[in-house]
């Protein structure tokens, strides 16, 4: 049995559960309380469940291998949807660490999506029959959605009415399919609408109908009524003071005002990582001006917004820095140095098989954490004093810094695409 032990000495019997396929969920009690983090290591085979408050483990759920590019999806009822690897399934845990609900699909995943309603969650696939599977959250039932074409899959749901969105790779188009048409087997599209080439990372925003989608020219809007969609307009990814990269996933901000991300502009050879530049990009949702401001060089992968808050943590040989932005403005308001990783990426060699981090907040703002991958350390952050609060070790060493995210809370930022 795995164990694990928090800084400040807690100790805890690990729950694990597994509910049969049919199983229905139950949602968390998510009245008061502290929000839950999750700790994926994923090499380990394991997920652990802390609770912010104590920083004491509540849970660990065995045997499990979190799919890290599909990411986590926390919804305000409680639950925390993930891909496991291990039965290429859809599972739903509580903050007790209960697994509540699964369902096997066929294909490897890339991306997953829940609609507002949660009601359903669209997994997409490599299958070829069938590369995106709808499954049925009261049910538990997973059925295929036969495109003839996909490429990597992007997607979105909506409710009233239920519509799937379908980033198109192959053709670079946005497709829309009525839910109920395509579940019966007819994936005629609704409406499609052409976008920029080498489509990565979406959101979507259900109060205005708009889509997002990353491409190689800069966010491409789509808006949606009812199932029909049209173009609205490029936001490129160059502005008047600075230039270079792209972004290949972003998300909005809790309200719908802003849509968040980086700009990577990694034009230097891989063994020359340490000079590649990160940039903030915020897009203003209502005008669609935008702003770029620079977080520095080295290695930046995945990021996390709070309510008021973003943190961005970027791997450097001369040091790994998290830094604070206040999404009211889009400025950053403070960094934190972190002590190095064991089996740190090294400056002349391509940093994708060395340690890395992945970085998480609490809905308020509070506390972020952020991992030390090969070291089993998750490092937590005072934000508002900008300084180092705690550390929680694990007994696994969290490879590739593993994965983390935060959920148990109605509060939670709700996004409808796993991150």
């Amino acid at each position: 049995m795995l164990g694990l032990a928090a800084a400040a000495g807690f100790s805890v019997k690990p729950a694990i559960a597994r509910a049969a396929q049919s199983a229905t969920p139950v949602a968390s009690p998510v009245a008061g309380g502290a929000p839950m983090l999750a700790v994926a290591d994923p090499d380990a085979s394991v997920l652990y469940v802390i609770d912010t408050d104590t920083l004491a483990v509540t849970g660990i759920v065995e045997d499990v291998v979190m799919q890290t590019h599909c990411g986590f999806l926390p919804t305000p009822d409680g639950l925390l949807y993930l891909v496991d690897d291990v039965g290429s399934r859809l599972i739903a845990i509580d903050s007790t660490a209960q697994i509540v609900g699964e369902a096997a699909f066929e294909g490897y995943p890339s991306h997953i999506a829940i609609d507002p309603d949660l009601r359903f969650m669209a997994i997409g696939t490599d299958n070829a029959d069938a590369p995106i599977v709808i499954v049925d959250l009261s049910t538990w039932e997973a059925r295929p959605v036969p495109l003839t074409e996909a490429g990597e899959v992007g997607l979105a749901l909506t409710s009233n009415p239920n519509v799937l969105l379908h980033r198109n790779d192959v053709s670079n188009q946005v497709e829309s399919y009525r839910l109920e048409q395509a579940l019966a087997g007819n994936v005629a599209p609704a409406s499609t609408v052409q976008i920029g080439a080498f489509g990565h990372g979406e959101a979507y925003d259900p109060a205005t109908g708009r889509f997002y989608i990353a491409t190689d020219d800069g966010v491409d809007v789509v808006s949606l009524d009812g199932a029909e969609l049209e173009f609205v307009s490029t936001v490129p990814w160059e502005t008047a003071d600075r230039s270079g990269g792209r972004a290949y996933f972003h998300r909005l901000n809790a309200d719908g005002t802003a849509l968040v991300t980086y700009l990577a502009n990694r034009e230097a050879p891989e063994a020359e990582w340490g000079t590649w530049e990160n940039d903030l990009f915020m897009v203003d949702a209502n005008t669609l001006e935008s702003t770029r401001t620079p977080l520095g060089n080295g290695y930046l992968l995945r990021y996390t917004l709070s309510h008021e808050t973003a943190l961005f943590t970027v791997v450097h040989f001369d040091g790994d820095v998290t830094h604070s932005v206040d999404l009211a403005n889009g400025d950053v308001v403070g960094e934190v140095s972190l002590d190095p990783m064991t089996n740190a990426p090294v400056d002349g060699a391509a940093p994708w098989e060395a340690e890395n981090r992945t970085t998480a907040i609490t809905p308020d703002g509070s506390l972020g954490f952020v991992t030390q991958g090969s070291d089993g350390i998750i490092v937590v952050i005072d934000v508002e004093s900008q300084a180092i609060h705690s550390t929680i070790t694990v007994d696994t060493v969290l490879g590739y810094g593993g994965y983390l995210g935060v959920f148990g809370t109605a509060d939670i930022v709700f996004d409808l695409i796993g991150r």
